[in-house]
C-alpha cells in the first residue's frame, strides 16, 4: 500500500516519533505531545496488552534532543536494543555514530528469534538520511550538492532494507512493515524558508510518501500490485489499516473508502499551517493568518 498524500504534521524528528508512537489517537496538538496522553493512544503499549513482545532499535545513540527519553517516556516505546560492537558507517552532524541499517536490524532479528516470542513488534528509527549525516572518512562531504549526497545515502539504505525484507520473507513468518518518513529533507528552498530549514512545517516538508509492505505466507493470496491511497491521510490511517490486518482481514477486503481521511494541519512550536479550500494558510506566533504563495506549497 502506498499513501501519496500523508501528512506527518511536523518538520522535526522528536515530535514525529512521538506522533507515530501515539498514533492511535490521531494527530494531537503540538503542545499536547509533551503531556501524558490517554492510555488508548499508545500504539506499542496497546500491542503489549494484546500479547506482543515489543522492541526498539535505533541506528544512532539516541542522545541528541533526548530522543531515547522522549520515545520511552512520552511514546511508551521499549528501551532500545544496544548497538555495542557494531561498526559506524556514518557520522551524524554532531559527529555521533550512525550505524549500518542492516546490521542494526539483523541484531534485532537475532534478539527477536532468541526471545521465542510468538508475536513481536519493532519500532525502528534510522537517521541515515538526516541532514549532516555523512560517510565515515568522507572528506569535504559538505561541498557536494544536497541532492547528490541524499541520493547516495538513500540508495544505500534502500539496498539494505531490500536485503532485510528478503530475510523476513525467508523466515516463514508474517510481517507488516510500515515505513513512515519523519519529514521531508527540505532539499529545495521556498520563498519564506531556505533549503535545509524545517522550522516552518510547509506542506512540501510534512507531506511524505508512506508505504505498508506485507510479507509472509498469510498474504500469499493477496492480489499482487500496489494499492494507492491518494486522499489526505495522517496517523489514524496507519492504525486503522494495522488494526484491520491484525484481525486477519485480507488486504483485498480493506475498502479505501473506510480508511480515515485527515484534513491537512501541520504545526511546530511557533507556527501552524492549515488547508482551506484550494489554499494553505500560515499563522506564526503572535501574527495573523496569511495565505501561502502557491510556490511554497508545491
Amino acid at each position: 500500500m502506498l499513501f501519496t498524500d500523508f501528512n506527518t504534521a511536523t518538520g522535526y524528528s522528536g515530535p514525529a516519533a512521538i506522533r507515530v508512537l501515539r498514533s492511535n489517537c490521531g494527530q494531537e496538538k503540538h503542545g499536547d505531545l509533551y503531556n501524558p496522553a490517554p492510555a488508548g493512544c499508545y500504539l506499542f503499549e496497546n500491542l503489549r496488552k494484546d500479547g506482543y513482545s515489543t522492541f526498539t532499535s535505533l541506528n544512532h545513540d539516541g542522545v541528541y534532543g533526548n530522543f531515547t527519553k522522549e520515545i520511552t517516556e512520552l511514546g511508551k516505546a521499549a528501551p532500545p536494543i544496544g548497538n555495542q560492537g557494531l561498526t559506524a558507517r556514518q557520522l551524524d552532524f554532531d559527529k555521533s555514530p550512525v550505524y549500518d541499517d542492516l546490521q542494526v536490524l539483523d541484531r534485532w532479528l537475532a534478539v527477536r528469534n532468541k526471545s521465542g516470542a510468538a508475536r513481536a513488534a519493532l519500532y525502528y528509527d534510522t537517521v541515515t538520511l538526516h541532514a549532516g549525516a555523512h560517510f565515515v572518512g568522507e572528506r569535504f562531504w559538505w561541498l557536494k550538492s544536497r541532492q547528490t549526497h541524499y541520493k547516495e545515502c538513500l540508495v544505500g539504505m534502500f539496498n539494505e532494507l531490500g536485503q532485510f525484507f528478503g530475510q523476513l520473507s525467508a523466515s516463514g513468518r508474517n510481517y507488516v512493515v510500515i515505513f513512515v518518513p519523519e519529514h521531508g529533507a527540505a532539499l529545495v528552498g521556498k520563498s519564506i524558508q531556505p533549503a535545509d530549514l524545517r522550522e516552518i512545517p510547509l506542506p512540501p516538508i510534512t507531506r511524505v510518501p508512506v508505504g505498508i509492505k506485507l510479507i509472509g505466507p498469510a498474504f500469499s493470496r493477496v492480489p499482487s500490485g500496489q494499492l494507492v491511497i491518494s486522499k489526505p491521510t495522517s496517523y489514524l490511517a496507519l492504525t486503522y489499516v494495522l488494526s484491520e490486518l491484525l484481525k486477519n482481514v485480507p488486504v483485498s477486503k480493506i475498502d479505501i473508502r473506510d480508511i480515515p481521511e485527515t484534513p491537512y494541519v501541520s504545526e511546530g512550536q511557533n507556527d501552524r499551517i492549515v488547508r482551506m479550500g484550494d489554499g494553505y494558510y500560515l499563522k506564526e506566533k503572535g501574527k495573523r493568518w496569511v495565505k501561502l504563495p502557491d510556490e511554497d506549497v508545491r
